[in-house]
This record gives C-alpha cells, sequence and structure tokens, in this order.
C-alpha cells in the first residue's frame, strides 16, 4: 500500500552523531580530575539512623555536589577555600541545610538526619519540555513514581512496572507469554480512532512506544503477541518517572498530549567515587489459572460417537478411558527469566559518566521452543562542563531483542483455541502421525493427505513447528548543549533521535489450517525513526521582579520544537510452499509484496512563565502552537494553552495555627491538549496491487487491460481536518500532618473532548464509502486520592503505608454523523462507541426481557406484547416461552462498561533493624465487565466444564407462559440460546491481586568489605502470587488485542505468577 508521495529510507545521521558525540564526553569523564578542599560526610535517617542510600549533597549555588554511597556517606572533592551552604536531599525526606567552612588541603565532616516527609514537597518534579518545579508550587497533578518501585516490580517491560503506583493509572498486563505487551491508559479514554495511550518522553526526548503485532493469522483476530516498543527500555537505567495525567498538565506539549505524558529520566553520574553495581535476577513463572473443562463426554453428536467431529456432544465415555488435560497441556512447564544489569558511574565537579549493560533472557511457561523472549542493551551517559557557562551532555542508548511467539487467541493455528476444543479422550500428543509422521488434529485423526486443512491445527503442531520471529535492534539518543551566559539566562538544545528496525518472519508450515494446508509464510521489515530538535531559553526573573515587589519572583521559558517522524514498511508474502520444510520466498507459488511509508512533521512554539508571590501564591500560565503536516490545509495552526494557580494557605498569615496539621494547599488548573490526525487523512490515498486478506483472498493486481495503476482509496479527503482537542479542568488539595509523617492529595477532574475524529459514512454517489471526520465529544471526569503514611519511625521498626484510590467516569456524548463505531466484533457481541454510553461499551445479544415492549410470536402464530400480557413482571425481568426456555432478543442491546468504577493500590513496607524490608502491594479493581467468549464458544463445542450439566433439569427464573416449568439443559439448548445469548457471558471483572510481595536483607559484614564490596542486597520476592475475583475465565485483566475495544476474552493466552531471586552487589 503507499498514500500519498513515495519517501526516501529514513537517514539516520544523527543517531551516529550522538553516538560518536557521547563516546568523547564519556572518554572526557573518565580522565577528568579535581582537587583542593574535600567536605565528608553520612546522610542518614533521623530516629532510625538507617543510611540514605543515593540522597544528593550539594554546594548550594555551584556545581559541586555528591550522592551518598550505600553506607550514606560522601565526599565532595575540589572545593575552592570559603564559606558555603551544604544542602542534602532525598526522595520522601525533608531537604537540610548546613553552613561549612572549607580550607585549602582540609577535610570538612558534616553530618545530616533527615527527617521522614511523606509529602515530599521540595522534591523536584520535570514538568515537561525542559521545565522543572518544586513539588511545593505544582498547580496541577503530575504523579512521580519512585525507581525503586520500578526495580522492585521485577518487571522486565516499564508499563507493567508502573501498575497500582498511580492513581487513575491503569495497566492492563494482556498475558504472560515473553515479552507479552502491556497498555497504559490515564483517567480514562478520550479518543475514538486514535492511540489511547499516553506520550512517552524519555530525557527530553519523545520515543515510540507503539504496538505492532508479528502477525494475524487464521481466520480469526489476534495471532501472536503484540509488543509495546517501550519495553525496549531497561527498568535499572531508570531514575525518576513523573506522569503528567490531564491536559491541565500536558498542554505544554500540544497535539500529542492528550492522552497524558510519561516521562522518564534515566541515571547519570554524580561526582564522587566510581560506583560499581551489579544486579542478578533469577525467576520461575507458572501460569496461574486456565479454563475449567469436562472430561467424561466424547467428541461426537447427539450423543453418538462421530469420529473428527467437530465438536463433543457425544457418548459418556465408559469408565477407565484416558482422557487428556487440555486446559493445562499447553502450560505445564515452568518458565523462567534471567537478568543480569551491570553499571558504573562516578565523575567530578566537571565531569560526570553513567554506564550500564544489560540482558534479559525470558523463557515461557508454553509447551514448545517458540515461546522465548532476549534482550541486550547498553546505555552511556555523560556530562562535560567546559569554562564556566556551557555544558554538553550525551545519552545514548541501544537494545536488541529477539524474540519466538506463539500462536495463540483467536485463531484456527493458536494453541488455546486447538487444545480447548478438542475432545477429552484425544491425545493431542504425538502431534505427528506415527505412521505416516503427518500433522494429525482431532479433526483429521489419521491423516493420510500431506497438503490438507486440518480444521484447526493441533496446538503442540503449532508450538513446536510454526515459525512466528522478531528481531528488534533500537537506538535511543541525544545530544544537550546547556549555555548560562548570565545567572538568570539558560539556553538548552537538545537534539534526540530514536529509530528501530524490526524484521520479523511468519510461517504457516504445510498442512497448517491456514491457506487450505498449502503452507504460507511472510516477512516484513518496520523501520521508524523520530527526530526532534528542542530548543529552550529560560529566563529566571526574581532579581527584576523583586524590583517591582519583594514579595515576587518568576520565570518565563520561551521554545521552538520541530519533530519529524517517518515509518516505512515493506512485507513479502508467499503461497503454496514447493517443497515442505525449507522457508523461502523462493520456495512458494504465488508471491506477493507490500509497501508503505509516511512521514509526519510538528513544528511548535511554545512559551510558559510562572510567579510566585507572598512565598504562597504559585501560578503558571502557558502556551503552545502546534502547526502538524497532519492537519487539514485550512487548519495548519493550533494553540493549546493552560493555566494553574496554588495557594500554600497555611502560610497565610491569618491562617491559625491547627496541631498536627502543617501544610495546606488549594489548586486549580485547566488546560487544552491534542491528538494528531492520522497520517495522509487530509489527501487521496492510493492502493497497488496486493493480496485483499492475510493468507488467502482476490490478489488485486492494480492492472487493467494490460495497464498497470492505483486503485484509488475509498476514504475521501477532508481538507479542513482539526486535531482532536481535550479541554480539562482540575481542583484538589494537598494536605500534610504530624510533622510530614501523614500526607494527603484529593483531586477532582473533568475533561471534554471535542472535535474527536472518526469515520463518517457517505453515499455511494460520492464515489466514497467514507469521511476521515471531527465531530464527536467524549466527556470524562472522576476523583483520585493519595494518601501516604509514615506510622511508626525507630531504630528498629519502620511502618509506611500508602493507599491510592481512583473513580473515572467515561461517557460518549455525540457522535455527529453516526449511529455507533464499531472496534471489535463477532456474530453476537460487539464493543463499540455510542451516544450516551462508555467508550467500548458491550452490544450484543440478550435474552428478551420485560420492560422493552417487546412483541413475541408465540407457536401457534398469535403475537402478544410481553409487557401487556404480564403487567406485573418486573423490567428487567427475562421472558419465558411455552417451553420453559427464556428466548434471545432478535435486536442486540448494550450490556456493560468493560471500564472498572474504581481502583486501588495499597502498599505495605516494614523495615527492621534497618536492614531487613518487607513489602506487600495490592491492587484492586472494582467493577466494570468482560467478555467470556472462550466459555461461550466452549459451551458450543461440549468442552467446557459447564455442559457436564447436560440431561440435568432445570427451572428458569422469569415470567411468561413456560415459567416454573423444569427443562432439561440439553445439546440443543447449550448449542442454541445457552451459547450464543452473550449477556449471560458478561461476567463481573472486580479483582483484588496481590501484585507484589518482597523480602530483602542487606549484608554489611566485614567479610563482605574483605571481598572489596560495600554491601550485598538479597531479595526475595513474588509477582501476581493470588488472584481474587468472580470471573470464570483466565483474568479479568486480559483483553484481546490493542484496538479500541476492552474487556475481550476469546482464547486468550493466561498470566503467571512469579518468584524471584534477586542479588545486588555494590562495590
Amino acid at each position: 500500500m503507499m498514500k500519498g508521495n513515495s519517501l526516501e529510507k529514513p537517514k539516520t545521521v544523527p543517531v551516529f552523531a550522538v553516538v560518536f558525540l557521547t563516546l568523547i564526553l564519556a572518554a572526557g569523564a573518565v580522565f577528568a580530575q579535581s582537587n583542593f578542599g574535600k567536605i565528608t560526610g553520612k546522610v542518614v535517617e533521623k530516629g532510625t539512623n538507617m543510611p540514605l542510600i543515593g540522597a544528593n549533597v550539594m554546594i548550594v549555588g555551584t556545581n559541586l555536589g555528591a550522592a551518598t554511597d550505600r553506607d550514606g556517606n560522601f565526599e565532595i572533592t575540589g572545593v575552592p577555600p570559603g564559606r558555603y551552604v551544604l544542602k542534602a536531599r532525598f526522595m520522601g525526606y525533608k531537604e537540610m541545610t548546613k553552613k561549612v567552612l572549607v580550607a585549602a588541603d582540609k577535610i570538612v565532616e558534616v553530618g545530616f538526619k533527615l527527617n521522614v516527609d511523606v509529602l515530599g514537597l521540595q522534591e523536584v518534579v520535570v514538568t515537561g519540555m525542559g521545565g522543572t518545579q518544586l513539588k511545593e508550587k505544582l498547580g496541577v497533578t503530575i504523579a512521580k513514581v519512585k525507581p525503586s518501585e520500578i526495580v522492585g516490580s521485577n518487571e522486565i517491560n516499564i508499563v507493567d512496572a508502573l501498575a497500582a503506583k498511580a492513581p487513575n493509572v491503569q495497566i492492563n498486563s494482556f498475558s504472560g507469554e515473553p515479552g507479552a505487551t502491556a497498555s497504559i491508559e490515564i483517567r480514562g479514554r478520550n479518543t475514538i480512532s486514535g492511540s489511547r495511550g499516553p506520550l512517552f518522553v524519555v530525557d527530553g526526548v519523545p520515543i515510540d512506544n507503539s504496538t505492532r503485532g508479528v502477525g494475524t493469522g487464521g481466520t480469526g483476530s489476534g495471532g501472536t503477541v503484540e509488543v509495546n516498543r517501550a519495553s525496549d527500555l531497561n527498568p535499572q537505567d531508570i531514575a525518576s518517572v513523573e506522569i503528567l495525567k490531564g491536559a491541565a498538565a500536558s498542554a505544554i506539549y500540544g497535539s500529542r498530549a492528550a492522552n497524558g505524558v510519561v516521562l522518564i529520566t534515566t541515571k547519570r553520574g554524580v561526582p564522587g567515587k566510581t560506583r560499581i553495581q551489579y544486579v542478578m535476577s533469577y525467576s520461575w513463572d507458572r501460569v496461574n489459572r486456565s479454563v475449567p473443562l469436562q472430561r467424561e463426554y466424547g467428541q461426537g453428536d447427539k450423543g453418538k460417537y462421530k469420529k473428527n467431529y467437530l465438536r463433543s456432544w457425544g457418548p459418556k465415555l465408559d469408565p477407565g478411558t484416558p482422557t487428556f488435560d487440555h486446559s493445562m497441556e499447553m502450560f505445564n512447564e515452568t518458565g523462567h527469566t534471567e537478568e543480569n544489569n551491570f553499571s558504573i558511574s562516578g565523575g567530578s565537579n566537571l565531569t560526570t559518566f553513567y554506564t550500564s549493560f544489560g540482558y534479559v533472557n525470558q523463557n515461557g511457561p508454553f509447551v514448545g521452543n517458540s515461546d522465548f523472549y532476549r534482550k541486550y542493551s547498553f546505555r552511556v551517559k555523560a556530562s562535560q562542563v567546559v569554562g564556566e557557562h556551557l555544558k554538553f551532555t550525551g545519552n545514548l542508548f541501544y537494545a536488541n531483542v529477539k524474540a519466538k511467539y506463539l500462536n495463540s487467541r483467536s485463531n484456527t493455528g493458536g494453541i488455546t483455541l486447538g487444545a480447548w476444543r478438542t475432545p477429552p479422550e484425544f491425545n493431542n500428543w504425538p502431534y505427528l502421525d506415527p505412521k505416516t509422521g503427518l500433522h494429525r488434529s482431532y479433526r483429521y485423526s489419521t491423516p493420510t493427505v500431506l497438503r490438507k486443512s486440518r480444521k484447526y491445527d493441533n496446538p503442540f503442531f503449532s508450538a513446536f513447528e510454526k515459525i512466528n520471529n522478531s528481531t528488534v535492534g533500537r537506538t535511543i539518543g541525544n545530544l544537550t548543549a546547556e549555555y548560562d551566559p548570565t545567572e538568570w539566562i539558560n539556553v538548552n538544545y537538545t537534539l534526540g533521535s530514536d529509530y528501530s528496525e524490526d524484521n520479523r518472519i511468519r510461517v504457516n508450515p504445510v498442512s497448517s489450517t491456514a491457506n487450505a494446508g498449502n503452507g504460507s509464510m511472510w516477512r516484513r521489515n518496520y523501520i521508524f525513526h523520530e527526530i526532534d530538535n528542542n530548543l529552550v531559553a529560560t529566563f529566571k526573573l526574581k532579581k527584576y521582579l523583586n524590583k517591582v515587589s519583594s514579595n515576587l519572583s518568576g520565570t518565563f521559558m520561551s521554545g521552538y520544537n520541530f519533530n519529524r517522524r517517518v515509518y516505512h514498511f515493506l512485507a513479502s508474502t508467499g503461497d503454496i510452499f514447493i517443497t515442505p520444510h525449507y522457508y523461502q520466498l523462493d520456495n512458494t507459488v504465488t508471491k506477493n509484496s507490500n509497501e508503505y511509508e509516511y512521514v509526519i512533521q510538528t513544528e511548535s512554539f511554545f512559551g510558559q512563565a510562572t510567579f510566585d508571590l507572598f512565598k504562597q501564591l504559585y501560578l503558571t500560565a502557558a502556551l503552545r502552537n502546534d502547526g502538524s503536516s497532519t492537519f487539514g490545509k485550512n487548519q495548519r495552526r493550533h494553540w493549546f494553552p493552560k493555566f494553574s494557580a496554588a495557594w500554600e494557605f497555611t502560610k497565610f498569615k491569618l491562617m491559625p495555627k491547627l496541631p498536627y496539621f502543617e501544610f495546606g494547599k488549594f489548586r486549580l488548573a485547566y488546560g487544552e491538549a491534542g491528538i494528531q490526525p492520522a497520517v495522509y487523512s487530509t489527501t487521496t490515498g492510493f492502493i497497488s496491487g496486493m493480496r485483499s486478506g492475510y493468507w488467502t483472498g482476490t490478489l488485486n493486481a492494480g492492472m487493467y487491460d494490460g495497464v498497470g495503476g492505483f486503485y484509488s482509496s475509498s476514504i475521501a479527503p477532508s481538507a479542513n481536518l482539526m486535531p482532536e482537542r481535550t479541554k480539562e479542568f482540575e481542583i484538589g488539595t494537598n494536605l500534610g500532618f504530624l510533622n510530614s509523617r501523614l500526607g494527603l492529595d484529593l483531586t477532582y477532574y473533568k475533561s471534554r473532548s471535542e472535535d474527536v475524529i472518526f469515520r463518517v459514512p457517505l453515499p455511494p454517489s460520492t464515489g466514497y464509502s467514507t469521511k476521515t471526520a471531527n465531530g464527536a465529544v467524549i466527556e470524562n471526569k472522576g476523583w483520585e486520592a493519595d494518601l501516604n503514611m509514615s506510622p511508626i519511625k525507630t531504630a528498629k521498626f519502620g511502618w509506611d503505608l500508602s493507599v491510592l484510590w481512583a473513580a473515572n467516569e467515561n461517557r460518549c456524548v455525540s457522535l455527529k454523523g453516526s449511529d455507533m463505531i464499531s472496534y471489535m466484533s463477532w456474530s453476537n457481541i460487539a464493543s463499540v462507541a455510542a451516544e450516551g454510553y462508555p467508550i467500548s461499551e458491550f452490544y450484543g445479544r440478550d435474552f428478551i426481557r420485560f420492560g422493552r415492549g417487546i412483541n413475541y410470536t408465540q407457536k401457534d402464530g398469535t403475537t402478544i406484547n410481553i409487557d401487556e400480557a404480564y403487567p406485573n413482571a418486573p423490567a428487567g425481568t427475562v421472558f419465558i416461552d411455552a417451553d420453559g426456555y427464556p428466548v434471545g432478543d432478535p435486536q442486540f442491546r448494550f450490556l456493560g462498561d468493560p471500564n472498572p468504577k474504581w481502583t486501588a493500590g495499597i502498599r505495605n513496607q516494614f523495615t527492621f533493624l534497618g536492614k531487613i524490608k518487607l513489602s506487600v502491594l495490592f491492587d484492586i479493581r472494582h467493577g466494570g465487565y468482560v467478555w467470556n467468549g472462550t466459555k461461550a464458544k466452549l459451551i458450543e463445542f461440549g468442552t467446557h466444564e459447564e455442559t457436564l450439566k447436560r440431561g440435568t433439569k432445570k427451572v428458569f427464573k422469569g415470567y411468561g407462559p413456560g415459567a416454573g416449568k423444569s427443562v432439561t439443559l440439553d445439546q440443543n439448548w447449550y448449542k442454541g440460546y445457552g451459547s450464543t445469548v452473550t449477556s449471560q457471558f458478561i461476567e463481573d471483572a472486580s479483582l483484588v491481586r496481590l501484585r507484589e510481595i518482597a523480602i530483602s536483607y542487606t549484608l554489611r559484614h566485614k567479610f563482605i568489605r574483605d571481598m572489596g564490596l560495600s554491601d550485598i542486597d538479597i531479595r526475595l520476592s513474588g509477582r501476581n502470587l493470588k488472584l481474587w475475583t468472580n470471573y470464570s475465565g483466565i483474568d479479568p485483566e486480559t483483553n484481546l488485542n490493542m484496538t479500541g475495544a476492552k474487556g475481550m476474552d476469546y482464547f486468550n493466552m493466561p498470566n503467571t505468577r512469579s518468584f524471584v531471586l534477586t542479588l545486588r552487589f555494590n562495590y
């Protein structure tokens, strides 16, 4: 496929520039030296005297400083003689200052005992586009996740590591497969056709977190693992994560930020001695749940055996008949994940460096040799001060990912679909017939022909013979130059690059169900390259504003950004293998290729001003102007404003001093942010020759009368297309009690997303079927609460408690020009956007119920209005026909919202003797629904445990001519309304998950130091060890794919629970 003009392959020159200059800076770090006086000391927690590892100690007004080591010690060298103010700061503690006098060739010792501060008021928060702000002065909600919580999760995917760590940041892990994707949604969904995920920014540079499945196979949806590209990052490199939740916080990123922004800052070197760390971990992974299947009734129909029959409605099996555990047969292995990370960092007051090497080897608990994920990563980050006013920073990250994935989910080659539909007496192993050596399945149990579809592939054949491989090479880097011509001006320029290349191969061998048993394969190449140029000038206005009033200070920031994204896709497909087991395109009869390319360019201007009045009122105003190549030609530029105010009312002179209450702040904010239209929505697209299906279908050759050409797209261009726009208002308060040992943050927000983009149907007379247009409106509103406590802090025992709670209400207000938009649908169910309902509402078949004014035609041909015929029947009650069964409603109904009503996270952390730590994290979700499509289909096939009730009697509750009648649950019922009426499979998705539990011990004995180590951390942890839920399927957190649909469970892969051993060596 090709749209727009053909483009050159993305150039990689900026990547090599980043590599070259970063290595130069790193080399400078190794040889940098400094002299003069020295300041040494120790930073500990007050009350417990526990060393604070990684605390920052800085000389105020200079670039001199150091970080504490594993014992809390620090050392600042190269300090010129003089009087200084020394400041110690650590996340979660109140900062402290001390005055020192430094003499030439002398050592000054200074100690700090920091008080716990759950409010974190003095923490510096990254606010985006090069801006920072003290948390005390923030007027918006920015969630900050500690790096210890990220690495402590033992997740290899940074998105998974954020689960239950910030209110209204919902993380969904789709399965326990190696490399499986994780989705993130902040404050509900506010788009229809666009991505629901936030923008990811690493060290000031936007990066790609798109999800591209390895491929769709067979005849259904699903296929294999879909990988979100943020998983390429190494969690061990993360220094901090800030989440800009709503438009009021993210507006500074303009037309790419309506879904929020995740700001990731990586570790850097700090002045002082060189630090070396080696971390190794090993996990044991097992599937935590599967589906319940019956093992009493065999293959066949109407109680009789039928060889190779589709379903298991045959006779009851004789006692002693061997049966097989198809529920767990594909998941009976113990998977493991091995991680190794090595880092070295250090530097001087002029030069710093940080280097890391990472290796992940993940093998899943699934049968076969196609469930592994291996990642090698490398990072080098260095900075160099040149003269008194100039500083350069280089940062380079490289990852190489090699993975093999299983066929899974909804396709005829999926291992879950094939295993769970198999009759209990059929042994899927061996998957090759002992006599003929041919692929056998329960649909073709004694194969005699090679090139023939097996209807459903034997799951072991899929696991051992099919190929779904991916190899990714990715480089992320940036170069930053900071210039401080005066003490009140800072100019910062960053050139960033994100380049990735993903090569994939997929093979359906001969005898696979796909392509009628003839076999097929494809190769795909994905290239993504993003270049980001960001220039920011920051002016500290305190000196000049003080001339107006001594109670007034502020800053002003202005900037320019130019961003270019290039995506190139090339695919080659081959059908019908000439020779089996030789997987090259040259070995196929029919070949087809497909190529696609796009470029998106965005130019932005932005400015932001902050004002502090009377050291208690903090104002921020910002404005961004975006122009993008995806905007319509009549809508080239758009403005995105934001404003916030925060009042620290406890500093107000007339505010009475209350016991145990020392901090209070009111805040309010308003902002607007957008989502860019899809590429080439404003122009007419053209399509060349390509196959109409993935594996089968007509080859549209792009030829007419021997002349090549292109097909015009059926989607009409839109010259007036604008970015989607989310307008959000939020108000909240931050309160502190008990000498900062108890903190509470409360927030209420309401957002309205306008000009939401979707496809509007057009009449055939226009020559198009649809048009991409602005027009939909979506609203979200909700509450957030964040409670942090340190109830006990003594030398022998400490207890920290964190409780997060959030609720969001989502509603589609308007779909101008359309009645309903479907994300994913089967014959009896769809996930839709419809006016008056939440996005992704379930829409499908229900039973006939009273209160809907339904007319029902009875067996004798007469038609009755059921509400008039049975006036005493309560609305919503099921109608029972004369035979005693409920009846399916011919009209589809709205069946439920997959979004939870509220979510919560509860973490308890206990510290014993300053060396032993116990941490427990619960993830709670209340409300919402999930469609158990797996159960519905397995009931139809007769393999689900529910069908053991076949032949038993039941009285259905309801009203009607057959009410109270005892009926038989037979094959006709289960294959009919008992499996095809969707509403009975819409289940409660509420859950309580033991997300993390860990105990760690720090060894600091003399024999450890004699080995050249400062200490060793030993950590035993569990991940997803327990799930409490009423959902009868594998996991209510699951979802079939990454489209707009949510809560779709159709032969999805199960999740895993893990036990992890981690050793951390510090030198």
